[in-house]
Protein backbone atom coordinates (compact mmCIF):
# COMPACT_ATOMS: atom_id res chain seq x y z
CA UNK A 1 0.00 0.00 0.00
CA UNK A 2 1.38 3.40 -1.24
CA UNK A 3 0.74 6.27 0.84
CA UNK A 4 0.40 9.87 -1.72
CA UNK A 5 -0.84 12.81 -0.40
CA UNK A 6 -3.03 14.90 -2.86
CA UNK A 7 -2.93 18.12 -3.09
CA UNK A 8 -0.66 21.61 -4.36
CA UNK A 9 2.67 22.00 -3.86
CA UNK A 10 4.20 25.40 -2.84
CA UNK A 11 5.54 25.76 -6.32
CA UNK A 12 2.32 25.42 -8.07
CA UNK A 13 0.89 27.78 -5.34
CA UNK A 14 3.04 30.58 -6.07
CA UNK A 15 2.56 29.95 -9.64
CA UNK A 16 -1.28 30.87 -9.34
CA UNK A 17 -0.63 33.71 -6.90
CA UNK A 18 1.83 34.66 -9.63
CA UNK A 19 -0.35 34.92 -12.86
CA UNK A 20 -3.50 36.62 -10.62
CA UNK A 21 -1.41 39.29 -9.84
CA UNK A 22 -0.41 39.66 -13.07
CA UNK A 23 -3.44 39.85 -13.96
CA UNK A 24 -5.12 41.88 -11.67
CA UNK A 25 -1.86 44.63 -12.20
CA UNK A 26 -3.07 44.70 -15.77
CA UNK A 27 -6.33 45.69 -15.28
CA UNK A 28 -5.55 48.31 -13.10
CA UNK A 29 -3.05 49.87 -15.49
CA UNK A 30 -5.66 49.30 -18.55
CA UNK A 31 -7.50 51.26 -16.02
CA UNK A 32 -5.54 54.02 -15.19
CA UNK A 33 -4.71 53.89 -19.48
CA UNK A 34 -8.67 54.58 -20.08
CA UNK A 35 -8.87 57.49 -17.16
CA UNK A 36 -5.52 59.31 -18.71
CA UNK A 37 -7.31 58.70 -21.91
CA UNK A 38 -10.63 60.71 -21.23
CA UNK A 39 -8.82 63.57 -19.55
CA UNK A 40 -6.57 64.03 -22.35
CA UNK A 41 -9.41 63.88 -24.24
CA UNK A 42 -11.07 66.66 -22.36
CA UNK A 43 -7.97 69.04 -21.86
CA UNK A 44 -7.78 68.80 -26.16
CA UNK A 45 -11.38 69.87 -25.66
CA UNK A 46 -11.15 72.77 -23.81
CA UNK A 47 -8.17 73.91 -26.07
CA UNK A 48 -9.90 73.79 -28.80
CA UNK A 49 -12.75 76.09 -27.10
CA UNK A 50 -9.94 78.14 -25.88
CA UNK A 51 -8.71 78.81 -29.36
CA UNK A 52 -12.31 78.96 -31.30
CA UNK A 53 -13.09 82.06 -28.57
CA UNK A 54 -9.74 83.79 -29.27
CA UNK A 55 -9.99 83.23 -32.72
CA UNK A 56 -13.72 85.10 -32.31
CA UNK A 57 -12.36 87.72 -30.22
CA UNK A 58 -9.82 88.53 -32.71
CA UNK A 59 -11.95 88.96 -35.77
CA UNK A 60 -14.93 90.69 -34.27
CA UNK A 61 -13.40 92.52 -31.02
CA UNK A 62 -15.75 90.80 -28.34
CA UNK A 63 -16.36 87.45 -26.71
CA UNK A 64 -19.04 84.47 -28.16
CA UNK A 65 -22.22 85.80 -26.77
CA UNK A 66 -21.43 89.21 -25.02
CA UNK A 67 -21.59 91.46 -28.34
CA UNK A 68 -22.58 94.63 -27.96
CA UNK A 69 -23.03 94.67 -31.44
CA UNK A 70 -24.23 91.03 -32.94
CA UNK A 71 -26.80 92.37 -35.05
CA UNK A 72 -24.54 94.29 -36.75
CA UNK A 73 -22.31 91.27 -37.66
CA UNK A 74 -25.17 88.56 -37.90
CA UNK A 75 -28.52 89.97 -39.27
CA UNK A 76 -31.08 87.99 -40.23
CA UNK A 77 -32.14 86.97 -36.22
CA UNK A 78 -35.75 85.73 -36.25
CA UNK A 79 -37.87 88.37 -33.78
CA UNK A 80 -36.40 89.67 -30.20
CA UNK A 81 -34.60 88.84 -27.34
CA UNK A 82 -37.29 88.23 -25.13
CA UNK A 83 -39.45 85.33 -27.44
CA UNK A 84 -38.26 82.53 -28.37
CA UNK A 85 -39.11 81.33 -31.43
CA UNK A 86 -39.49 77.37 -31.98
CA UNK A 87 -36.25 76.06 -34.65
CA UNK A 88 -35.31 79.57 -35.08
CA UNK A 89 -32.32 81.26 -33.71
CA UNK A 90 -32.24 85.01 -32.42
CA UNK A 91 -29.43 87.25 -32.82
CA UNK A 92 -29.42 89.58 -29.98
CA UNK A 93 -26.84 91.67 -28.26
CA UNK A 94 -24.77 91.40 -25.23
CA UNK A 95 -24.09 94.09 -23.11
CA UNK A 96 -20.02 93.94 -23.61
CA UNK A 97 -19.19 93.89 -20.37
CA UNK A 98 -16.54 91.25 -21.14
CA UNK A 99 -18.86 88.20 -19.42
CA UNK A 100 -21.03 85.96 -21.20
CA UNK A 101 -24.33 86.28 -18.82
Amino acid sequence: MTDTQKGFTLLELSIVLVIIGLITGGIFVGIDLIRSAELLSVVKDVDKLKTAINTFKLKYNCLPGDCAFATDFFPGGVGDCSTSTLGQTNTCNGNGNGFVD
